[in-house]
């Protein structure tokens, strides 16, 4: 080591010995000035080599203090310091450390640190980048952006030397590392990219599906929630190249469809997820699922059942996030379902099959989201609604003559019998509460239609319902909101409309299903 060189060594000692003697003594977390100031001079030195000591790995030791700042995740840092931590170019030294080839040999936890405090500065940069208005903080970003790919495929190239740090882990010890180390970085370059306005990268992306894959149940549900996020973003923004390139690298050429398939199953199952990710699952089947690189596995495992499943227990969840997430997702996989693997003209028989029961309970889920006036079903849902069930209405109508076609629309009929007229006299209730509301009278038009398609005449669906004892519990979540109660209904006192199969079932809709709105009255007792 050169004279200047050891003298910086010396002077880093000496900013780590006075840290840790302020810590020992209790004085504080460190000021942002005096971390970044000992964090850079440790950065500084690194990129030249490894900084060890005798026994002692100094660079370990600042990379420890940075990353047990009290301060993160969020600091509050004056405009001088941050003006003196741009000019510090942190993010370019950090990723030259990364690209060395004597960073693999640190220990796992001085990798996974590292790792984490990356993260970390980046998260700041693109924090600051939106609060103080771009400037020089949005170049910090946009540098970060342009460096994204090669970084991500750096750590790609060494997943294997880098294993440890995915490994599933034994609570409580610290020293086994995990992939949570690098998760949140995957999402801090994601932050980056949307941020500079690039077009979507999936370099750092395929780390997040192998990571995904290798160990599960090890997230923190907010990180998995984003990743998921930027993940649908290649798939809902990127070209047909990009997301082929993606399926591709990312899943074919990684650890394959089988295991996609099967993390996907797995997770639907769970109940303690968030809503966000249990819509993600359910858009993963879709894209990539139904993608041609994947379809071909798609038959091989019960992917609908579980779908159907999910949009049973989660499409009247009190959530309104969760509620439209899984009905809406559920609404666009089962529609190309149908395109692609029922409906294809080149097809002798069906992919998949998709039961009549599934689009219908996927249909009736997205309607009572209108009935029930929910917000967040925004117009351009009620809009593509009502394109769907136009599509259906057509797809009833077909000459089609192929079997397996014929077996579907058939199945549909026969589940409509059911379901379409409760769902015609709620759309008619709210139509007539909102007269001018357009969508809602092209909504009650085009589901009129489809029931007319499935030989469905509105007087005389209306008169069996009545006469077999089909109607139904007016609470959207109870069992015989759309089967035969096994009890004699009540009506509502209040507005004589509604009617429940027990004073549970009316409280609920009062309070949570947009009863109280719609009725105007108080509840009365019944």
């Amino acid at each position: 080591m050169d004279p200047a060189n050891e003298q910086a060594l010396i002077d880093l000692e000496i900013l780590i010995a006075e840290a840790s003697r302020s810590q020992a003594a209790g004085a504080g977390a460190l000021s942002a000035a005096e971390v970044f100031r000992l964090f850079h001079a440790a950065c500084s030195l690194r990129v030249n080599g490894r900084l060890i000591r005798g026994d002692r790995n100094i660079f370990a030791e600042a990379n420890a203090i940075m990353c047990d700042w009290d301060a993160w995740p969020m600091p509050n840092i004056d405009a001088a310091t941050w003006t003196t931590v741009l000019d510090y170019q942190l993010d370019e030294i950090m990723h030259a450390i990364l690209l060395r080839d004597d960073f693999l040999k640190e220990g796992f936890p001085v990798i996974g640190a590292f790792f984490e405090t990356l993260s970390r500065i980046i998260g700041v940069f693109h924090r600051y980048s939106h609060e103080r208005g771009g400037g020089r903080d949005l170049v910090v970003v946009q540098r970060v952006a342009a460096r994204s790919t090669d970084i991500s495929e750096h750590i790609w190239k060494h997943r294997e030397s880098l294993a440890g740090l995915w490994t599933p882990s034994i609570w409580p010890d610290p020293d086994t590392s995990r992939g949570a180390y690098i998760l949140p970085l995957v999402c801090a370059y994601q932050h980056c990219v949307v941020q500079a306005g690039t077009p979507p990268e999936f370099s750092s992306l395929k780390l997040f599906l192998y990571l995904w894959v290798s160990c599960p149940d090890q997230w923190h549900p907010s990180t998995m929630d984003l990743a998921f996020e930027f993940h649908g973003r290649i798939i809902c923004e990127g070209s047909e190249d990009l997301i082929a390139a993606y399926i591709q690298e990312a899943i074919m050429d990684t650890f394959g469809p089988d295991l996609f398939f099967q993390r996907v199953l797995h997770d639907l199952k769970q109940e303690r997820i968030s809503g966000r990710y249990r819509g993600s699952l359910i858009q993963a089947l879709d894209v990539p699922g139904l993608h041609p690189l994947m379809l071909p596995y798609f038959p091989k495992y019960p992917c609908l059942d579980a779908v159907a499943a999910s949009l049973e227990q989660y499409g009247h969840d009190p959530d309104p996030e969760t509620r439209i997430l899984v009905c809406r997702n559920t609404s666009y996989l089962v529609r190309n379902c149908i395109e692609r693997c029922v409906l294809r003209h080149d097809l002798v028989d069906s992919i998949v099959n998709v039961e009549g029961s599934l689009l219908l309970a996927a249909l009736t889920r997205e309607i009572h989201l209108v009935v029930d006036d929910c917000s967040e079903f925004e117009r351009q849902n009620r809009e593509r609604l009502y394109h769907q069930i136009q599509m259906y209405t057509r797809t009833m109508k077909t000459k089609d003559r192929r079997s397996h076609v014929r077996t579907f629309v058939t199945q549909v009929k026969t589940n409509a019998r059911t379901d379409w007229w409760p769902n015609l006299a709620r759309l008619q209730a709210s139509h007539y509460r909102a007269k001018n509301d357009r969508l809602l009278n092209l909504l009650l038009t085009g589901w009129s239609a489809f029931g007319q398609a499935c030989g469905l005449e509105e007087e005389k669906e209306r008169r069996r319902h009545r006469r077999e004892g089909r109607t139904f519990c007016s609470w959207p979540a109870c069992e015989y909101s759309m089967a035969k109660p096994s009890v004699k209904l009540s009506l509502c006192q209040a507005c004589g409309e509604a009617q429940y199969c027990g004073r549970e079932c009316q409280k609920k809709d009062w309070n949570q299903g947009g009863h109280k709105k719609r009725c105007g009255n108080r509840l009365k007792a019944v």
